[in-house]
């Protein structure tokens, strides 16, 4: 039951965080040699429009490409977290 609540609000907030990501970006997601892209905006490092979401909505946002973060809002050490590792990819697999 724990499990079931944590993937309902995950997704939740996941389609929360696409939706705003949808009204600054139109175009759709892809991969391209090796780099995600919404539209022709490379999506590695777009860690203002995440900011954004956390600000105006109090959600952590985190964009992966496979499981590895290559944008977010999250801080670790005062650091952005890019570059790290998912361990709930590997342990929820959706």
């Amino acid at each position: 039951m724990e499990y079931e609540i944590f993937e309902k609000n995950l997704l939740n907030l996941s389609y929360s965080n696409n939706q705003y990501l949808d009204t600054l970006f139109k175009e759709d997601w892809h991969v391209e040699n090796g780099s995600l892209f919404k539209g022709e905006e490379n999506v590695e490092n777009m860690n203002d429009e995440l900011d954004l979401i956390l600000s105006d909505m109090g959600i952590v946002a985190t964009i992966f490409l496979n499981d590895t973060r290559i944008a977010t809002n999250v801080k670790i050490d005062g650091r952005r977290a890019v570059g790290t590792l998912s361990k709930l990819i590997h342990r929820f697999k959706f």
